[in-house]
């Protein structure tokens, strides 16, 4: 008579070998969901091309936004650099204080669209900071 070890170890033995297959043997592909073809004569091919082109209108105009903006920002840098670097300007601080009276000014007075003055001011500040790499400073007073 075999002991539970005995059955124990056979039962262990039988299960790794002999053809059959394991979990981890086991590959079963996934099924790939197939993707909605819109055909354009439907209604709902009709709203998704619609769609598409409402989306490649609204990113080019973004796009022309931006490129104007930069003409203004191109257009300005110059005497912004010159004023900026007469300041002496040292820390973020003094930067935005720079916008505020002297460089804000500047690029107000030669563009004179608002909105395309504020979006060029933003990117100059930013273009500016890069450039002189300024830092925040801590100081103690």
């Amino acid at each position: 008579m075999k002991t539970f070890k005995d059955v124990w170890e056979d039962a262990a033995n039988s299960v790794g070998g002999g053809g059959v297959s394991m979990p981890s043997d086991a590959v079963h592909d996934k099924k790939k969901k197939s993707k909605t073809v819109y055909d354009g004569r439907t209604k709902a091919g009709r709203r998704f091309v619609e769609r598409i082109l409402n989306r490649r209108k609204a990113a080019e105009a973004k796009k022309e936004v931006k490129e104007s903006v930069n003409s203004d920002v191109k257009k300005v840098m110059p005497s912004l650099e010159k004023a900026f670097k007469k300041d002496r300007i040292k820390s973020l601080r003094d930067v935005e204080r720079f916008f505020d009276y002297g460089g804000g000014d500047i690029i107000f007075d030669t563009i004179k669209n608002t909105d395309a003055a504020n979006m060029a001011m933003h990117q100059a500040k930013e273009i500016l900071i890069k450039k002189y790499k300024i830092k925040e400073k801590y100081e103690n007073v």
